[in-house]
C-alpha cells in the first residue's frame, strides 16, 4: 500500500472511529434507559441491564455503522481541503492515491458490516434470547408472589395460585396483550418450569388459552399439557425466528431445501444490502467532497447533515419499494447517483490558454 492511500484510509478511519465510538456509547445509555422499567420489575441486577443492553448492540451499530462513516470521510475531506491537501493531490495528480485511499476504507466498513450483519447480529440475539429466557425462569421460579399480579413485560401480567415442592406452581394465569391484534389469556391447574434441548419452556397441566382478536372473534383451546417456550413471556414481543441464525447456515438450508423461502431469501438480502448501503454512501461523499473548490458560497449545507439526509433517503425507498430486491433499492439508486456524480466531475476537460489575446 502506497502512502498516500494508507495516510488517507487512517485519517478516514480515524474520524470515523471517534465518532462511532461516541455513537455506540449514547446508544447504549439510551438502550439501557429503555429497557430498565422492564429489568426493575423482573427484580434483576445492573449486570442483566447493561448485558441485555449491549447484545442489543450488534444491530444498532450495523444501522448507524455506514451513516458515521459517510460522516467521517466527508469531515476527513472536509479537512484536506482546508489544510489545502487536497488542492495538492489534485494539482500532483495524486487522485489515484485519493480513490484507493476511499477504496480500502470502503472494503474496511463493506467487511465490518458484513461480519455483524450475518455472523454477529444472529449470534447476539441468540443469547440475548437464551438470556431473557432465564431471567423469565428465575421470575416464574422465584419472583412470582403467590395471589398477586406481576408484570412480567409491557401488556403481560401474570399470577399464581401458590408453590409446592420441586418448584411447582399452582392456579396459574397470564394475560398477554402484547399483539395488538390478539389477546391470549393462559390457564392452568399448575406449572412447571423445565428445560429441554432447546431451552426453557413452561409445562401448563389441565387448564386452556382463550384467544380473542380486536373484530371481537373468541375461541378457546384446552389441554392436558401445553408446553410454552419462556422466551414467549421474556421480552415485549415473542421473539424467534430468522433473526437468530446467522448467513452461512440460512444458505445451507436453503441448499439441503431445494432453494430458499421467501422468508430467508428475504433476510438473505437484507443483510447482504448493509454492504451496498457502506460503498454507496462512500460514493455519494467521495463525488461530493474530493474535489476542492475556489467558491465562497454563503451558505452551504454542513456534510453530517447531508448524509443523514442521504441515509434516510435511502432508508425510505429501501422500506416502500416493492419486490424481494426492496431493501436494496434504496443503496442502488445512491450508488449509481455516486457513480454518475464521480464519472461526470472526472469528465476530461478542454483547457486553453490566452497569449497576447491568442489561443492555445
Amino acid at each position: 500500500m502506497k502512502r498516500l492511500t494508507a495516510y488517507l484510509a487512517k485519517a478516514f478511519a480515524v474520524e470515523t472511529l471517534g465518532l462511532f465510538a461516541a455513537t455506540l456509547v449514547l446508544l447504549w445509555l439510551v438502550e439501557c434507559l429503555r429497557i430498565f422499567d422492564v429489568i426493575s420489575v423482573k427484580g434483576q441486577n445492573l449486570w442483566v441491564l447493561g448485558g441485555q443492553a449491549g447484545l442489543a448492540m450488534p444491530t444498532l451499530a450495523r444501522l448507524f455503522l455506514y451513516v458515521c462513516m459517510g460522516i467521517g470521510l466527508g469531515r476527513a475531506l472536509r479537512a484536506l481541503h482546508q489544510s489545502r491537501e487536497l488542492h495538492i493531490i489534485h494539482a500532483s495528480r495524486r487522485v489515484g492515491g485519493l480513490l484507493a485511499g476511499t477504496g480500502v476504507f470502503a472494503a474496511a466498513g463493506v467487511i465490518t458490516v458484513a461480519l455483524l450483519a450475518n455472523i454477529i447480529e444472529p449470534l447476539s440475539s441468540r443469547q440475548l434470547k437464551s438470556w431473557t429466557a432465564n431471567v423469565a425462569a428465575d421470575m416464574v421460579g422465584r419472583t412470582l408472589v403467590p395471589h398477586r399480579f406481576s408484570q412480567i413485560a409491557p401488556g403481560l401480567m401474570m399470577v399464581i395460585g401458590g408453590r409446592e415442592a420441586g418448584g411447582k406452581v399452582v392456579d396459574f394465569f397470564a394475560d398477554d396483550r402484547r399483539d395488538p391484534d390478539q389477546r391470549r389469556t393462559y390457564t392452568a391447574t399448575s406449572a412447571t418450569v423445565a428445560e429441554d434441548e432447546n431451552g426453557y419452556v413452561m409445562e401448563l397441566q389441565d387448564g386452556n388459552v382463550q384467544y380473542s382478536n380486536k373484530d371481537g372473534q373468541f375461541s378457546v383451546v384446552k389441554f392436558g399439557r401445553y408446553d410454552i417456550a419462556l422466551e414467549r413471556f421474556s421480552s415485549d414481543t415473542a421473539a424467534g425466528g430468522l433473526s437468530e441464525i446467522n448467513t452461512p447456515t440460512l444458505l445451507m438450508m436453503g441448499l439441503e431445501n431445494g432453494g430458499l423461502s421467501a422468508a430467508q431469501f428475504n433476510a438473505v438480502v437484507d443483510r447482504l444490502g448493509e454492504s451496498l448501503r457502506v460503498v454507496a454512501i462512500c460514493a455519494v461523499v467521495l463525488a461530493l467532497g474530493a474535489f476542492p473548490s475556489g467558491a465562497r458560497t454563503k451558505f452551504s449545507l454542513p456534510i453530517e447533515v447531508t448524509v443523514l439526509l442521504i441515509a434516510f433517503v435511502e432508508r425510505t425507498i429501501s422500506s416502500y419499494a416493492p419486490g424481494a430486491l426492496g431493501p436494496v433499492v434504496g443503496a442502488t439508486i445512491i450508488l449509481l447517483i455516486g457513480a454518475v456524480t464521480l464519472a461526470w466531475r472526472f469528465r476530461p476537460r478542454r483547457t486553453q490558454l490566452l497569449v497576447r489575446g491568442a489561443s492555445l
